[in-house]
């Protein structure tokens, strides 16, 4: 994910009922356009 800005994973965040959100199951960035073919992640 090089070519994405201010890339992260929201893993391990506090959420409801005193659970945790998982590594990996939320990733966000501040503009998730013009992604090279490698970092597309194929749904």
């Amino acid at each position: 994910m090089q070519d994405l800005v201010n890339f992260r994973d929201l893993g391990g965040y506090q959420a409801q009922e005193g659970k945790k959100v998982t590594h990996g199951k939320v990733l966000r960035a501040a503009q998730p356009i013009g992604l090279s073919e490698s970092d597309k992640i194929p749904y």
